[in-house]
């Protein structure tokens, strides 16, 4: 309705404006406003709305523009659409709020979730998977190396040759012992008495 469109005029959800992450329902918000007087515009604008009406409504903008068909609410892309607009809620929140621990964890749940999902999605129908992470900016590090996906490649190789490095001393170090070991028994063998 109205209502609910008119919601998203003041809604911004995170670091990702609502008009980047859910393009059809501002549009469709717009269309909804037009005939209306400026301060009814201003009194149904998320200005007004508590952060639960706010998270409602990108949720409901999210499966409105994510879904398949008109009553789908659980395809993997509605499910992974509701689950970046939490994400990007609760990542707000918990740089606001620190040492909310409980929170973070519960942030930490939804992008497993929405990682599993995904990995789903990839598996059924790539095509639907890079469209999806295209449409919602989400980066594809689902086949990458853990501590490698957050680095530039340049800093990744450097990584990985220091790690190799390590491994070769490590390797050399253990042969040393074992030829010193090797040496000292044969000069003991050597000078025992018979």
């Amino acid at each position: 309705g109205v209502a609910a469109g008119a919601a998203a005029m003041g809604g911004v959800m995170g670091r990702r404006a609502m008009s980047e992450l859910v393009p059809a329902a501002i549009s469709d918000l717009e269309k909804e406003l037009e005939g209306l007087p400026e301060a009814i515009k201003r009194m149904l604008s998320l200005e007004n709305a508590s952060q639960m009406e706010i998270n409602k409504h990108n949720m409901r903008a999210a499966i409105k523009s994510y879904q398949l068909h008109p009553s789908d609410t659980g395809s993997p892309e509605v499910q992974v659409a509701i689950l970046t607009v939490r994400i990007a809620y609760m990542t707000s929140h918990a740089q606001q709020h620190r040492k909310d621990k409980h929170s973070a964890k519960g942030l930490v749940q939804m992008v497993n979730d929405r990682k599993t999902l995904l990995k789903y999605l990839r598996r059924e129908s790539e095509e639907r998977y890079f469209k999806l992470i295209g449409s919602l900016g989400i980066r594809d590090v689902i086949n990458l190396i853990p501590p490698m996906a957050f680095l530039p490649a340049e800093a990744a190789r450097k990584d990985l040759a220091k790690q190799r490095q390590r491994l070769q001393l490590k390797t050399q170090e253990k042969q040393q012992k074992v030829a010193k070991k090797i040496e000292s028994d044969a000069r003991r063998a050597k000078s025992a008495p018979p």
